[in-house]
């Protein structure tokens, strides 16, 4: 009986033929030329108000009771009111702006043809 061994020819045409190389990867096709990446810009404008508004309200009122004819009782009432309105408005515009250049120039063969009227006068003669 004979027994091959991993490193007799046989065997290893035998590999060989049952797992064939991979074929050589292809060619990647050719790529056009890659545009510049395109610009974007951030403008970011914070606008901030603060409004104060302050308001004093001061009412006096003064009675008078005539108990008797001698005695003033006078009740003066003072009212204030303050009233302080504060606003603060805060406005964020955040504007994006996104340039993309134009791709790279190609040579371009542009053919201009001119068409040139011609108008022919017939001379009509006057019979």
């Amino acid at each position: 009986m004979l027994t091959l061994q991993p490193q007799d020819p046989e065997v290893v045409s035998i590999k060989g033929r049952l797992h064939p190389p991979p074929p050589p990867p292809s060619p990647p096709p050719p790529q056009p030329p890659t545009p510049p990446p395109p610009t974007t810009t951030n403008t970011t404008n914070t606008t901030t108000t603060i409004t104060t508004t302050t308001t004093t309200t001061i009412t006096t009122t003064t009675t008078t009771n005539h108990h008797h004819h001698h005695h003033h009782h006078i009740t003066t009432t003072t009212t204030t009111t303050n009233t302080i309105t504060t606003t603060i408005t805060t406005t964020t515009t955040t504007t994006t702006t996104t340039t993309t250049p134009p791709p790279t120039p190609q040579h371009h063969h542009h053919h201009h043809h001119h068409h040139h009227q011609v108008r022919k006068r017939f001379a009509v003669a006057d019979g």
